[in-house]
C-alpha cells in the first residue's frame, strides 16, 4: 500500500484505495467496546456470586449460632433438673440418717437387737497406734 496518496502516479497503474481502513477502525472500536462490556458483565456476575456466597456464609453462621444457643439452653435446663433431683436426694438422705430412724430400720427391717451388757467388750487403745505395712 502506498503511504502517500497525493503522489503523482506514472503510467496507467492505479493503486488500490484504502477504503477498508475506516471499516476496520469501526470494527476495532466495536470489538474494544464489546470486550469492555464483556469484562464489565463478567465482573458484575463474579461480584454478585461473591456477595451471594458471603450472605449465604453469614446466614449459615447465624443459623449455627442459634442452634447452639438452643442446645445450650436445653443442657442448662437438664443441669438444673439434675441439681434439683440431687438436692431432693440429699434432703431424703439427711432425713433418713436421723438416729431414731436408723434405730427403727435396724430393729424392724434388719432384725438387729441391742447388745446385752455381757456382750460388750471394752478395750484400751494406746495414744500412739502403729500399723505395720509389709
Amino acid at each position: 500500500m502506498r503511504s502517500n496518496q497525493n503522489q503523482y502516479v506514472h503510467g496507467s497503474v492505479a493503486y488500490k484505495l484504502n477504503t477498508n481502513d475506516e471499516v476496520e477502525k469501526i470494527r476495532r472500536k466495536q470489538r474494544k467496546v464489546n470486550k469492555e462490556l464483556l469484562f464489565y458483565r463478567l465482573n458484575l456476575i463474579i461480584s454478585v456470586f461473591v456477595v451471594f456466597g458471603m450472605v449465604a456464609g453469614l446466614m449459615t453462621q447465624y443459623s449455627s449460632a442459634a442452634n447452639k444457643q438452643d442446645k445450650l439452653k436445653k443442657i442448662e435446663q437438664e443441669i438444673k433438673l439434675v441439681q434439683d433431683n440431687l438436692y431432693d436426694a440429699k434432703v431424703e438422705v439427711a432425713e433418713s440418717m436421723d438416729s431414731k430412724n436408723v434405730h427403727k430400720v435396724a430393729t424392724q427391717r434388719l432384725g438387729m437387737v441391742k447388745a446385752a451388757d455381757y456382750q460388750i467388750v471394752y478395750i484400751d487403745v494406746p495414744k500412739e497406734n502403729y500399723t505395720i505395712k509389709y
